[in-house]
């Protein structure tokens, strides 16, 4: 039996493996926590999981964009200094989310959205809104090209 003959190989399965998968359950369960409140319209609640779950993978896009959605959903309801505050987050974790998955139609879009309503000391930038509207278009046109083809497949 293989766990007699490397008893060490073993115990540095049953030490090391656990804590890694409890992490991914970690990121997990924190983003399922804080989109259910940020389903709920409690975006200063959903906040704090939703950085959690960033912080434990912070190469995933979805939690970077429902995050940045949150901070986003948030600055509408606070005072003006914490507004400014909010909203430069939101544009960092939309960037973040863009650089993550740079086909994703839906963070392009609320990218492009904040580029175009955001004032310039906030990153509002019309150039970068056209530049990423081109891009939506071309990948939308990609997509129905390529389900139109599926179909003539079919």
């Amino acid at each position: 039996m293989m766990i007699t003959r490397f008893p060490g190989l073993f115990i540095a399965f049953l030490i090391y493996v656990p804590p890694l998968l409890h992490a991914n359950t970690g990121a997990s369960d924190s983003f399922q926590a804080g989109f259910e409140l940020y389903e709920q319209d409690k975006y200063d609640l959903a906040i704090p999981f939703l950085e959690k779950a960033v912080k434990l993978e912070p190469d995933n896009a979805i939690y970077h964009h429902i995050l940045a959605k949150s901070y986003g959903r948030e600055a509408e309801r606070v005072n003006w200094l914490s507004a400014i505050n909010l909203a430069k987050k939101t544009l960092s974790h939309l960037e973040i989310a863009a650089n993550l998955d740079s086909d994703n139609l839906e963070i392009l879009d609320d990218l492009m959205e904040y580029y175009r309503e955001a004032p310039s000391f906030l990153g509002g930038d019309d150039k970068k809104a056209n530049e990423i509207e081109k891009k939506i278009k071309l990948l939308s046109h990609s997509a129905q090209k390529n389900s139109a083809t599926a179909m003539e497949i079919e």
